[in-house]
Order: structure tokens, then sequence, then C-alpha cells
């Protein structure tokens, strides 16, 4: 079964096999903070793979994949964009820099 968690090497059989990984990962996160109701919980493991959980009184209200090794790339935070399909979901928009802080074209790897 493909999902958005396949690109962290998430994948599963059925809804029910995808719930039941989603469950451990749940019960293997950390805390990483509380805002309101909300509580956000982060799993990760040593790749670097990571699953970012916001949770209310009502359950799971999101869960983001993400990974959270080091790049060898610098960026610049420009601002954040607003994701119409997830409240809690903003992305950060960035801008690919070199090592004096200059913008680099698109398509330019930093080296």
């Amino acid at each position: 079964m493909a999902s958005n968690m396949s690109c962290i090497g998430i994948t599963a059989r059925d809804p029910q096999d995808f719930g039941r990984r989603m469950s451990l990962l749940l019960e293997r996160s950390e805390p990483a903070g509380k805002v309101g109701g909300h509580e956000l919980r982060v799993w990760s493991d040593a790749s670097g793979a990571s699953v970012s959980f916001v949770l209310s009184e009502d359950g799971v209200e999101c869960a983001t994949p993400g990974f959270r090794a080091r790049s060898r790339l610098h960026a610049r935070a420009t601002r954040f964009a607003s994701d119409p399909d997830c409240r809690f979901c903003d992305p950060l928009l960035v801008e690919i820099v070199d090592a004096r802080g200059e913008l680099l074209p698109a398509g330019h790897a930093a080296r």
C-alpha cells in the first residue's frame, strides 16, 4: 500500500498493516512540545527518517514524514507557506545558498 510515508521507507500491505506500523511508531515517539490542546511527538531512527505526530484529545490529527539528517547544502529560510490539506502543516520555504550566503541559481549544487 503506497502512501506519503513510503518516501522514508515505511510501507504496508494494507490499511490495517499501515495502522499497526504507525501505532508502533507513535508508541516509540518522543514528546517535542505542546501548544494549547495539541501535543507534538516525533519518532526517528538512525538513518534520519522521522515521523512527526500532532495529537489532540481526539487522537492523531496529523502524521508527517520527514528526514532529520544533516544536509551539506546551505539554506536560508524565506517564509512559511500554508498547506490547504492540513492545518498543522506549514512548510518552510528556503533558498539554497553557497558558503558566502549568495543565492545559487536553480539546478546548481552547493560545493
